[in-house]
């Protein structure tokens, strides 16, 4: 009882982004775009870190701490979304209309769960 106490108390003391900013910014050092640090929760991606890189100056625009990403439109929330289990990703797209945002963004369910 007293170890699920202590664990309790350092997972709520835990601050997740910190320990992932450096990845954060070493990933947008190196790939110069925009980094995101994306959980998954009741089935879409939210936002809660990101880095802006200096020739994306619009991203803070679109993505803020906190803010759900849409499905089709962020890697991140892909990368997630395929790694969940089938009968989930299809519920998902059979349930959840997309907005297309530009040109490249993925609308049509049965394209996005082919990606």
């Amino acid at each position: 009882m007293q170890i699920a106490k202590y664990s309790n108390s350092f997972y709520n003391s835990f601050d997740f982004r910190q320990s992932a900013k450096p990845i954060l910014n070493k990933a947008c050092n190196e790939t110069k775009e925009t980094t995101f640090l994306t959980v998954w929760r009741n089935n879409q991606g939210i936002c809660i870190d990101s880095i802006s890189s200096n020739r994306d100056v619009n991203t803070h625009l679109f993505v803020e701490s906190g803010r759900e990403m849409s499905v089709p439109c962020t890697t991140s929330s892909k990368v997630i979304l395929a790694n969940q289990p089938i009968e989930d990703v299809k519920k998902i797209t059979n349930e959840k209309l997309f907005q297309k945002y530009t040109i490249k963004t993925i609308a049509d369910p049965k394209k996005l769960e082919e990606n």
